[in-house]
């Protein structure tokens, strides 16, 4: 049964084939339960997901140990953006409301943003001008990946 569950996710869900390797250039990390990938939008400089390797919905559905473990993941990643990309600020963001795959937003924002005090999904409709390419990918990916390596 789990694993017709598991290939139903494949086949519906597009985080549950960023966590089964189809994330490409775009993957910065892989941990024991999280993959960290830089955002298909550079619309903020640094943007990433920190996605649960495994499907759930809710964070209060994992195991206490997973949750902590997915928390940790995610605030590695905010400390590397911060390293790398010096932002004024990261938000923290996970919501789940078109993508029921538990993933985490890790937002830089800066000073010369228009606002950098609204919320992040404000400038949605801009997103698409700022598409990663697989070249900011994997530039972004490796300088990620290289501050994450230097906090173990």
């Amino acid at each position: 049964m789990q694993h017709q569950e598991q290939h139903h996710h494949l086949a519906t869900c597009p985080l549950c084939r960023d966590v089964a390797g189809g994330a490409g250039p775009r993957l910065i990390a892989v941990n024991e339960h999280t993959i960290t990938v830089v955002g298909e939008h550079q619309f903020f400089r640094g943007y990433c997901m920190v996605i649960a390797r495994q499907h759930a919905r809710e964070m209060h559905d994992l195991p206490i140990d997973v949750q902590q473990a997915v928390m940790a993941d995610v605030f590695r990643a905010g400390r590397a953006i911060a390293q790398v990309y010096k932002p004024l600020k990261i938000n923290y963001a996970s919501l789940g409301n078109v993508v029921e795959h538990l993933h985490w937003h890790v937002i830089p924002r800066y000073r010369e943003e228009a606002d950098p005090t609204s919320h992040p999904w404000a400038e949605a409709s801009r997103f698409k001008n700022h598409v990663t390419t697989p070249n900011e990918a994997l530039d972004a990916a490796r300088g990620l990946a290289d501050a994450l390596i230097c906090e173990f």
